[in-house]
C-alpha cells in the first residue's frame, strides 16, 4: 500500500498547453534509431543513433535535417559513441572504430581525432581504455579510463585531456559500473568520483581531486552500493547511496533524508534516490518510499525531504530523467491511464506535458535488449529534445516546446515553424486551436480565423507540400515565396473535406530559398483543431535507375560524400553536376569499390550520374547543406 509522508499538490490532466511534441527526424524509417547522448555543440544537436546502413554512429541535427557526421566503424557495424561532452570548443566522446578498441575521440566541427590511451595487445586483440563519465573541471576534460600509462593497464584511473593530449592523473577509479550514474560531481572546487582504494564489502571510497591532490572519504553505510548522481547543493555534495547522503568540504558525510525504512529480509531497503537535479533553489530527485510505490518525484529543501506528487496512485510511476526547461521541471513517468510519458512541474502543480503514444504503451523506453543508459533530455533551439516513439515510428528524435522547432506558437508568418524536407512524407502534427487570422481566406468562401504558419528551405526545384486534417478539420493549404510582409502566393488548395489530404506540387522553386506555408480550417469553427503536415522531395537521395548494391552516404552532406559501388568498378564513368546544372567533374572508375568526393560548390542538390561500360545509367541526387 502507498503511504507517502506528505502529498503537496494535485496532478492536473488538463488542456493547459505549454507546447506540443513533434517528430523532428525519423532516421531509421524501418526500425529504431534510438538517439542517445544528446549534446549541443557549435549550434547543432549531436547524438548517437542507429541506422541500418551504418550501425550506431555519430549524427547531428541542425534544426531542420538530421545527417551522419561520420561512419567511424565503416559499414553496418557500430562504433557506439557515448558520453558526448563539450570541452574547450571540442566535442569529446568514446567510440570503437573496429581496430583500436573503445577509445577517446575528439571532433572539432570539421574533423575527427583518435586518442588511443591503451594500445596494449593480447592475442592480436587490442585492449580498450573504455573512457567514461566525461566531465569538465577547471577547463579540462576528466574521465575514467584504463590505459598503458597507468601502473596497470587493467586498472581504471582518473585521466585528463587539455585539448591537445590525454594525461594520466591517478589510479584507483572504481571498476564498477560505467553508466552515467557513476558520473563525477563538482562541489567546493573539487572533483568527486567513485574509487576503490582499499575498501571492501560496504566500504566504498568517494575520492576527490582539487586539480593537484587526491583525497579520499571512506563511506561505511548499511545500504551499500556506490555513490551516484552527485550534485552540488547547499554548500556540499549530495548523492544517492541507498538513501540521500551529503558530504561537506571536510569529507564528513551524513544522511540528508531516510525515506524508505522498510525492512526486507532483515535489511533496510533504502529509497535509492536517482536523477538528482536542482530546480528553483531546491533539490529534486526520484525515490521509492516502499517496495510497492515505485519511484515518485521528491524534493529536499535543505532540511527535510517530501514527496511532490503521486502521478500513478494505482501503480508505480517510475519517475526518471529530470530536466529543467522553460523554468519548469520536466520528467518522464507513468500515470494512471498512460504509459511512460513526458510530465512537468511548475512549482505548484504537476501536468501531463504530452501523451505522445496514447494508452499504456508509453513513448519513453529503450529498444529491446538495451538499457536506458544515455537517454537524455536536452534543450536546443528553445525546445526540449529527446528520444521517443509514437507507436507509428520507432524510437526517434522528438522535441517539445512552444516555439521554433517543428511545432509551437506559429500564429503569424514571422513565427513560422521550420519543416524539414525529407525523401518521403514524414509528418509533423500541427494545431490551430489557439490561432487567429493573419490574412484573408484564399479560397474565396472560407474563413482563415485559425491560420498557422510554417517554412521550409527548398533542397532543389521540386517539392510536394501535404497536409491532412483530423476528423473534424477541413484543411486549406497555401504556399508562398518571398518574405514575411512581402509574400507571393504560389498556390492555394481545398479539394477535400474533413479529414482529407491537400497537396501542392511545386516544380519551379529556387534551391536554397525559404518558402512559407499557411494552413487553416475552411470553416469558422472547426470541430477538431489538429492536422499533419510534411514537405518532401521524392528525388532527394533516391536513384532514378539503380546499380545493384550501390549506396551514397552521408546524404544529406556538408560536402564530403562516399560512393560505395557494391563491387569493384570496371570502366564506370562518374559525372557530377552542380545545383544549377553546371558540369563539376567527370572521372573514370576502375579497380576500386569506394569513391570519396568533396562537393566544394554552393549548397543545394547535386546530380551524380554513373554510366557502366554497357551504357546503363544511374542518377542520384545528393543534398549539400
Amino acid at each position: 500500500m502507498k503511504h507517502f509522508s506528505t502529498l503537496l499538490l494535485s496532478i492536473v490532466f488538463s488542456s493547459i498547453c505549454l507546447g506540443q511534441a513533434a517528430l523532428e527526424a525519423d532516421i531509421n524509417p524501418n526500425g529504431d534509431s534510438e538517439p542517445r547522448w544528446l549534446t549541443v555543440y557549435n549550434g547543432e544537436l549531436y547524438f548517437s543513433a542507429n541506422h541500418p546502413d551504418y550501425g550506431v554512429e555519430l549524427w547531428k541535427f541542425n534544426g531542420s535535417i538530421a545527417s551522419l557526421v561520420s561512419d567511424i566503424y565503416p559499414g553496418s557495424e557500430s562504433s557506439s559513441p557515448e558520453f558526448l561532452t563539450v570541452s574547450d570548443g571540442l566535442l569529446c566522446f568514446s567510440a570503437n572504430d573496429g581496430t583500436n578498441g573503445t577509445e577517446l575521440w575528439v571532433y572539432d566541427g570539421t574533423s575527427l581525432s583518435l586518442y588511443d590511451l591503451n594500445d596494449a595487445v593480447n592475442n592480436g586483440i587490442e585492449y580498450s581504455s573504455s573512457p567514461s563519465a566525461l566531465t569538465v573541471f577547471q577547463n579540462k576534460l576528466y574521465f575514467r579510463a584504463k590505459g598503458w600509462l597507468s601502473p596497470n593497464v587493467n586498472q581504471y584511473g582518473l585521466w585528463s585531456f587539455d585539448g591537445t593530449s590525454p594525461q594520466f592523473v591517478t589510479e584507483g577509479y572504481s571498476t564498477g559500473t560505467t553508466d552515467s550514474r557513476q558520473k563525477m560531481g563538482i562541489a567546493n572546487g573539487k572533483l568527486y568520483y567513485s574509487a576503490e582504494l582499499g575498501g571492501s564489502g560496504t566500504l566504498v571510497d568517494l575520492a576527490s581531486f582539487d586539480g593537484t591532490n587526491q583525497e579520499t572519504a571512506i563511506i561505511d553505510y548499511a545500504a551499500g552500493g556506490s555513490p551516484y548522481y552527485p550534485v552540488e547543493f547547499n554548500g556540499g555534495l549530495f548523492f544517492g547511496y541507498g538513501e540521500l547522503l551529503s558530504l561537506d568540504n571536510g569529507n564528513n558525510f551524513s544522511e540528508a533524508a531516510n525515506i524508505n525504512t522498510e525492512i526486507i529480509a532483515g535489511i533496510e531497503s533504502g529509497s535509492a534516490p536517482k536523477y538528482l537535479t536542482i530546480y528553483d533553489g531546491e533539490l529534486y530527485f526520484a525515490a521509492e518510499e516502499s517496495s510497492d510505490d515505485g519511484r515518485e518525484l521528491w524534493k529536499y529543501d535543505g532540511n527535510s525531504a517530501s514527496v511532490i506528487s503521486d502521478i500513478h496512485p494505482n501503480g508505480a510511476a517510475n519517475v526518471k530523467e529530470l530536466t529543467v526547461f522553460d523554468n519548469k521541471l520536466f520528467f518522464w513517468g507513468q500515470g494512471d491511464g498512460t504509459g511512460d510519458e513526458l510530465w512537468y512541474y511548475d512549482g505548484t502543480n504537476v501536468f501531463l506535458a504530452a501523451d505522445i503514444r496514447p494508452g499504456v504503451g508509453g513513448s519513453f523506453g529503450a529498444i529491446s535488449g538495451q538499457s536506458l543508459e544515455g537517454k537524455r533530455n536536452v534543450e536546443y533551439n528553445g525546445r526540449l529534445f529527446f528520444s521517443a516513439s509514437d507507436g507509428q515510428s520507432g524510437y526517434e528524435l522528438w522535441s517539445f516546446g512552444s516555439g521554433g522547432g517543428n511545432s509551437g506558437n506559429n500564429d503569424d508568418c514571422g513565427d513560422a515553424n521550420s519543416l524539414s524536407v525529407n525523401g518521403n512524407c514524414i509528418s509533423t502534427q500541427g494545431d490551430g486551436g489557439n490561432a487567429t487570422e493573419s490574412m484573408t481566406d484564399c479560397t474565396g468562401n472560407g474563413n482563415a480565423n485559425d491560420d498557422v504558419w510554417y517554412s521550409f528551405v527548398a533542397p532543389g526545384n521540386e517539392v510536394t507540400v501535404e497536409v491532412t486534417g483530423s476528423s473534424g478539420y477541413d484543411a486549406v493549404l497555401e504556399v508562398f515565396s518571398g518574405s514575411c510582409g512581402s509574400l507571393t502566393s504560389l498556390g492555394c488548395i481545398d479539394q477535400t473535406l474533413d479529414g482529407g489530404t491537400e497537396a501542392i506540387d511545386m516544380s519551379s522553386l529556387v534551391s536554397g530559398n525559404t518558402y512559407y506555408v499557411r494552413v487553416y480550417d475552411y470553416y469558422t469553427s472547426a470541430t477538431t483543431t489538429t492536422f499533419d503536415i510534411c514537405v518532401h522531395a521524392d528525388g532527394v537521395g533516391i536513384a532514378d535507375a539503380e546499380f545493384e548494391n550501390l549506396s551514397i552516404y552521408p546524404n544529406p552532406t556538408t560536402g564530403a560524400v562516399r560512393i560505395d559501388l557494391g563491387q569493384v568498378a570496371e570502366d564506370i564513368m562518374l559525372i557530377i553536376y552542380s545545383p544549377v546544372g553546371a558540369l563539376v567533374r567527370t572521372e573514370t572508375l576502375n579497380g576500386i569499390q569506394y569513391v570519396d568526393q568533396q562537393l566544394e560548390g554552393a549548397n543545394g542538390v547535386y546530380l551524380l550520374q554513373l554510366i557502366d561500360k554497357n551504357g546503363t545509367t544511374a542518377s542520384y541526387k545528393v543534398l549539400k547543406q
